[in-house]
């Protein structure tokens, strides 16, 4: 039993320097820093960075109706503009516009990003932060996730507005993109609009 209290109080050590350390450098640091906001900033995207590591793992899948919906968006029939069966499939239309998904998907994902970071340094401190991100490459990520969801959860809500401005944006510029390279495919193929599109490409 004297063993497994001493075990019990040397793993406890060693989590708290684990975390202490990096917590201590964190708070040098904006004590010493010419722009403590800036500090607090490298803190947020270490935190995210480090959000993004314990998330490993977790895929979201594109759904396949986005392709279709950009089709009939553009004014073709996605019956007839997708699922090609004698091109190899890197050359398709279905591969092109998976690609400008992901695309459109990782831009997104870094404007979230952007101003998740900057609500987050405007609302926690260095410390803090650098605290969770230490955390969340320990074994007690388990613990800290969830409260580090509920953070950035919350840091959306506050750009909420902004966000959404933006990916409105984003995304009728990414349609206007499909529409382009439909309207190419389409004329290589010799496939005719089968309704006007609603945002045609400029």
């Amino acid at each position: 039993m004297r063993f497994i209290g001493w075990l019990l109080g040397a793993l406890l050590l060693i989590l708290v320097g684990w975390i202490g350390g990096p917590v201590a450098m964190a708070s040098y640091r904006v004590a010493t820093a010419s722009d403590p906001d800036f500090e607090r900033r490298i803190a947020a995207s270490a935190l995210l960075d480090a959000r993004s590591r314990a998330s490993a793992g977790i895929i979201e899948l594109i759904d396949p109706a986005t392709d279709t919906e950009a089709v009939r968006a553009c004014g073709y029939d996605p019956d007839i503009m997708l699922r090609e069966t004698d091109v190899p499939f890197l050359q398709t239309v279905d591969w092109t516009l998976t690609l400008l998904n992901l695309q459109a998907d990782r831009a997104d994902e870094m404007t979230m990003r952007r101003l998740r970071s900057v609500a987050l340094a405007r609302t926690y401190s260095a410390e803090t932060m650098t605290a969770l991100a230490t955390c969340l490459d320990s074994p007690l990520k388990g613990q800290c996730l969830p409260h580090v969801e509920k953070m950035s959860n919350d840091a959306d809500k506050i750009n909420m507005a902004e966000l959404t401005k933006e990916r409105v944006f984003s995304r009728e510029q990414t349609l206007r993109i499909k529409c382009i390279f439909l309207d190419g495919a389409a004329d290589r193929r010799g496939i005719a609009k089968s309704t006007p599109a609603p945002n045609p490409a400029p």
